[in-house]
C-alpha cells in the first residue's frame, strides 16, 4: 500500500453534472428502475435477519458469530467474487444471476421467519445472504458508475444513492400517510356503549 500511487486525474465532474445527472441517456431508466428493486430487495431481506434469529431463540453469541464473523467473511468473499465475475461476464449477465440467487435466498429465509433456525442450514443461509448482498452492492456500484460517462463517474456515485433516498423516502411517506389518514372509524369511548 505504502508504494501504490493513485493515478492523476484526468476530468473532473462540475457539480452541473450531479443535476444534469438523470437526463443522460439510460440513466433515468437505471436509476428509477433495477437500482431501487436490487437495493431494496437486498437490503431489505438482510435488515430482518437478526431480527429473525433473536425471535427464533439464538444468543448474541451464536448470532455475533454466525452473523458478524462468518457473515462478513462470507460477504469478503462475495464482494470479491462478483469483482472477478465481472472481469469475465458482462454487467447485465452478473445482474441477472445476482437477482435470482437473491430471489432463492429470500424464498429460504420463510422457514426461518416462522422460528425454524437450526445451526448447521441457518448459518450457510446467513453466509450466503452476506455473500449476496455484498455482491450485489460490488455489481450495482460497478453498473452505476458504467452507465453515463466516465467523467461523471463521481456525480453518478452520489447521484444514485440521492435517488434512492429520495424513492425510500416517497414511499415511507406514503406509507406513514395511508396509516395516518386511513384508520377505521372508531367509536370516541367505547365503555358508553354499555352505559345506555
Amino acid at each position: 500500500m505504502l508504494t501504490f500511487r493513485e493515478p492523476r486525474a484526468r476530468a473532473t465532474a462540475a457539480p452541473s453534472d450531479l443535476v444534469t445527472l438523470l437526463r443522460r441517456p439510460r440513466v433515468a431508466r437505471w436509476a428509477f428502475v433495477p437500482l431501487p428493486l436490487m437495493w431494496l430487495g437486498a437490503g431489505g431481506s438482510f435488515m430482518l435477519l437478526t431480527p429473525m434469529l433473536i425471535d427464533a431463540g439464538w444468543s448474541l453469541s451464536r448470532l455475533g458469530l454466525v452473523n458478524t464473523v462468518l457473515g462478513n467473511v462470507a460477504a469478503i468473499a462475495g464482494g470479491l467474487a462478483a469483482g472477478v465475475a465481472l472481469t469475465r461476464i458482462s454487467r447485465r449477465t452478473a445482474l441477472l444471476v445476482l437477482s435470482f440467487a437473491q430471489v432463492v435466498v429470500v424464498a429460504s429465509l420463510f422457514p426461518l421467519a416462522s422460528g425454524n433456525a437450526p445451526l448447521p442450514g441457518t448459518a450457510t443461509l446467513v453466509c450466503l445472504l452476506h455473500a449476496c448482498y455484498a455482491a450485489a452492492v460490488t455489481v450495482t456500484t460497478a453498473a452505476s458508475l458504467g452507465v453515463g460517462s466516465l467523467a461523471v463517474a463521481a456525480a453518478g456515485k452520489l447521484g444514485y444513492p440521492a435517488v434512492l433516498g429520495a424513492v425510500v423516502t416517497f414511499l415511507a411517506l406514503g406509507a406513514l400517510a395511508v396509516a395516518v389518514l386511513f384508520q377505521e372509524a372508531r367509536p370516541a369511548v367505547r365503555g358508553m356503549e354499555g352505559a345506555r
